[in-house]
């Protein structure tokens, strides 16, 4: 249940090149197999992530880190304790 993308960079988020299939998935947004996305990139490019993804249906676009906080929220989107 959770389409992970590891990682959209410049080629994707700029170019519309590389990984061409997974920005159609996540344009497309969720599905009853993939209700959640877990898309990573760099920090120096939340930003431009986030402008492109917006509007995606997903529901909204919120930065995640890897700590703790971040793997409540993964968790907390299935209805799990971590």
């Amino acid at each position: 249940g959770l389409l992970v993308i590891d990682e959209f960079g410049m080629l994707e988020l700029a170019r519309g090149e590389g990984l061409t299939e997974a920005v159609a998935l996540v344009d497309a947004g969720a599905a009853p197999r993939c209700p959640h996305a877990l898309v990573v990139v760099r920090e120096q490019l939340y930003a431009c992530a986030r402008d492109r993804f917006t509007c995606a249906p997903w529901g909204g676009v919120s930065p995640l880190h890897a700590d703790d906080e971040g793997r409540a929220v993964v968790f907390g989107a299935f209805g799990l304790e971590n």
